[in-house]
């Protein structure tokens, strides 16, 4: 029972029944298996990822993730079959190799952004949180700056107030003549400008610890989407040798499950089927030749014998 699901996952993978594969050789019958095996694992990787990628990153539910992971499974699916069914010309490697880091980068970065989420949330947070901070710290700063000027005339007023009160200044008449009330009267003034100014600037104050706490909560904070989100991998992987191991690991883990058909595809060369079917390919070319030879009408004798007659 095993044995014969087995040979219908590998039928259904390389096309070949488990009748066809009695009759072929042993190597044929071992790449044939090899081949099946190595289109399967690529499938689950990418099957994993567009779930991670749907459910996770992209929110979906479980039916339309499970959609996105089939939809990535059969796209690797035909990709290496191609593969399988193709040459093994160096332009064909060399295409299926880049094509390969390009998925592996591409993967090893979805399995990083679910594995890293909530590191990466953080630190989208963080940057969002110190870009508000950035931004009120320069409307902050000019209040502030008002402020101290408010501050200083409010104690000029007071300072001139009291060296009136002394005589060692202003009208030298001292006391706390119509003079000095003048001068306290402006000095109250100043000093309520400055409150009011320093009430202002707590009121910013609290307003902008309100707002960057509130950025937490954001949807585009706690949901930065799919290329914001590799953007914060990569800042966060700046830095943390042991995250960059691990995303290295994962690369490479990817790069050599796509490569396994190629590499399997390599390994084996020509097996005696190979070798047959290509005796039997030129011999088919011989007899089509000779067929062709034997039916096509004899041109050039005619245009040889026509030739006198045409002078």
């Amino acid at each position: 029972m095993m044995s014969q699901l087995l040979w219908k996952v590998i039928w259904l993978l390389t096309g070949v029944s488990r009748a066809e594969a009695a009759q072929q050789c042993p190597a044929s019958r071992r790449r044939t298996i090899s081949y099946a095996f190595g289109i399967l694992l690529p499938m689950l990787v990418w099957g994993v990822s567009g779930y991670l990628l749907a459910s996770s990153l992209i929110h979906l539910s479980t039916g339309p993730s499970l959609g996105v992971a089939a939809l990535c499974a059969a796209t690797v699916y035909l990709i290496e079959r191609l593969i399988q069914l193709s040459s093994g010309r160096w332009y064909v490697v060399l295409g299926r190799a880049m094509l390969a880091f390009n998925m592996a980068l591409l993967c090893a970065g979805l399995v990083d952004s679910v594995a890293y989420g909530p590191e990466i949330r953080t630190m989208v947070v963080q940057e969002a949180q110190t870009r508000l901070r950035t931004a009120f710290e320069r409307d902050e700063a000019r209040l502030e700056a008002q402020v101290e000027v408010r501050r200083k005339e409010w104690l000029d007023a007071e300072a001139a107030a009291a060296c009136e009160a002394d005589r060692h200044c202003g009208s030298g008449r001292g006391g706390t003549g119509p003079i000095y009330a003048a001068k306290k009267a402006h000095a109250s003034d100043m000093r309520r400008d400055y409150e009011t100014e320093r009430t202002k600037l707590e009121t910013l104050k609290a307003n902008d610890a309100q707002a960057v706490a509130a950025a937490a909560g954001l949807p585009a904070v706690q949901d930065p989407g799919l290329l914001a989100g590799l953007e914060a991998l990569h800042r966060f992987l700046q830095g943390r040798p042991w995250a960059m191991a691990g995303w290295a690991l994962i690369f490479v883990f990817v790069a050599a499950m796509e490569l396994v058909v190629l590499l399997v595809k390599a390994s084996f060369g020509m097996t005696l089927d190979d070798t047959r079917e290509a005796i039997n390919q030129q011999i088919r070319q011989r007899r089509m030749r000779a067929y062709a030879d034997a039916v096509a009408p004899p041109v050039a004798p005619v245009a040889r014998s026509a030739a006198p007659m045409l002078h």
